[in-house]
C-alpha cells in the first residue's frame, strides 16, 4: 500500500470520525439561568455556539439548547453537607456523564437500573458543578441568602447580613472540650444586681450610712454573641 493509498485512508476516517467526536460533550463552561433550591438543579445556558460551513459557504451557527433540571453537584459526604444558593449569572462547569441520569437521579441513587437514553455523554447526562470563574468576572459575587454547612445536627449558617448561626447540641468556644459555659446576661445581670443591693443594704446597717453604695453595676451583655436558651 502506497504512501498516498494511506494518505487518503486517513483523511476519510478522519471526515468520519470529526463530526461524531463534535457531537461527544465532556465538560463545557456554562451560566446559570435559575435555581431550584428544593430539588438543587439548575437551568444552564452555555456561551459557547458551534459553527459549521453551509452550502454557500458561509457558517452556520448552532447554539446549545438551554439544559434543564440539572444537578448540582455539592460537596458532602460522611452525612455532612455544604451548599449555597446559586442564582442567575453564576458561572458554573457542565461534566457530561458516560451514561444517561435521568432514571438514577429519580432514585436513591444506590439501585441499578438501565439508562433511559442509549447515548453516552449527552446532554441529559450532564452535572452542574460550581463555580468556574472566566477572567473577566473572577471575583465573589455577595450571596443571595446565606452559606450552609450542615449535617449530624450541626448546622452554621454564615448569612448575607454578616451575621453567623450556629444550631448545635453544643457549642465550644476555644478549644474541644471546653467546660467553662456561659451565662445568660438576663440571667446574671440579675444576680448581679440583687447582690450589690445587698451589700448596700448590710453596709448602711453596719456603718449606719457612712459608705456611699457600690456603683451601679454594669452588664456583661455581649453585643456579639448571643444565644437563645
Amino acid at each position: 500500500m502506497s504512501y498516498e493509498h494511506l494518505r487518503t485512508l486517513e483523511v476519510s476516517f478522519d471526515s468520519l470520525l470529526d463530526p461524531r467526536i463534535r457531537q461527544l460533550n465532556t465538560a463545557i463552561p456554562g451560566v446559570i439561568e435559575s435555581y431550584d433550591p428544593g430539588s438543587k438543579t439548575v437551568s444552564v445556558s452555555v456561551p459557547i455556539s458551534d459553527f459549521y460551513a453551509g452550502d454557500d459557504g458561509g457558517d452556520i451557527e448552532e447554539p446549545w439548547p438551554l439544559l434543564e433540571d440539572v444537578p448540582v453537584c455539592f460537596p458532602g459526604g460522611g452525612g455532612w453537607q455544604m451548599t449555597w444558593p446559586l442564582q442567575a449569572g453564576d458561572p458554573v462547569l457542565l461534566v457530561f456523564c458516560q451514561r444517561d441520569i435521568t432514571r438514577w437521579f429519580a432514585t436513591n441513587g444506590k439501585e441499578p437500573h438501565a439508562p433511559l437514553l442509549a447515548d453516552t455523554h449527552n446532554e441529559s447526562s450532564a452535572i452542574c458543578l460550581p463555580r468556574l470563574f472566566p477572567e473577566d468576572s473572577a471575583q465573589l459575587d455577595a450571596a443571595s441568602e446565606h452559606f450552609t454547612i450542615e449535617g449530624h445536627g450541626v448546622k452554621v449558617l454564615f448569612k448575607r447580613n454578616g451575621n453567623a448561626v450556629i444550631e448545635a447540641g453544643r457549642v465550644e468556644l476555644g478549644a474541644d472540650g471546653a467546660a467553662q459555659a456561659l451565662g445568660l446576661a438576663s440571667k446574671q445581670d440579675l444576680v448581679n444586681t440583687n447582690f450589690a443591693a445587698r451589700v448596700d443594704l448590710l453596709i448602711t446597717i453596719l456603718t449606719g450610712g457612712a459608705f456611699p453604695p457600690m456603683s451601679p453595676v454594669e452588664s456583661i451583655a455581649s453585643q456579639k454573641v448571643f444565644a437563645s436558651a
